[in-house]
């Protein structure tokens, strides 16, 4: 079976909420060649039940291990969607409140920290926003939808120049992210570089 085919089913399961997929954190020089994202059930109980077995897993220190740290990490998402619906429904005090129950429980969860940057970008909180958006930096230094949340940030402060090379950045990281060219274009004509913003609006 080739990485393709598999990364090609792991994407699917993802997509049906079937598995969790994390990205390394903290990773610098030989690490980052290799490192690897790493996948959990939403159930622990799934594995087990595949595989036909039953309470003797309960006896295996290793299966048991996979057991508590699948069940954390759901307590951990439960919380993330906690503060996503109350964030739809524009409860964003509380929202905040869930998102740092998460990070509480985990400070490198990397999506905690995003979730709280958008949020206070909402509030027009802008240097909380930024900050928000380095530390998920400081856990995944190669996030470019982070890097992004602080050219926004800088962006709305009127820091164009800071917010250009963020997105430009961004871009390097993730050609095809959307709305950076957007973005980079709508940078570059608030700093006066009408030249560059017109290239930009015209790769959208």
């Amino acid at each position: 079976t080739s990485a393709a085919t598999v990364g090609n089913h792991l994407a699917l399961l993802e997509q049906a909420n079937l598995i969790y997929c994390l990205p390394p954190v903290r990773t610098g020089g030989k690490k980052t060649l290799k490192a690897r994202n790493k996948y959990y059930l939403v159930d622990a109980a799934l594995r087990n039940a595949v595989l036909l077995r039953g309470e003797e897993v309960l006896a295996n220190s290793d299966d048991l291990g996979l057991i508590v740290e699948t069940t954390v990490l759901r307590h951990l998402y439960a919380y993330h969607y906690l503060g996503g619906t109350l964030g739809r429904l524009g409860r964003l005090q509380e929202a905040m409140e869930s998102y740092k129950t998460v990070l509480g429980l985990d400070p490198n969860f990397v999506f905690a920290h995003m979730a709280i940057g958008r949020i206070h970008l909402k509030l027009k909180q802008y240097d909380k926003a930024h900050d928000a958006f380095r530390r998920a930096l400081d856990v995944r230094s190669d996030f470019a939808e982070a890097i992004c949340g602080m050219g926004l940030a800088e962006y709305f402060e009127s820091r164009f120049d800071s917010a250009i090379r963020d997105f430009k950045k961004a871009k390097q990281l993730d050609p095809a992210g959307p709305d950076l060219d957007y973005y980079l274009g709508m940078a570059s004509w608030r700093a006066g570089k009408l030249a560059e913003a017109r290239q930009s609006f015209t790769a959208q």
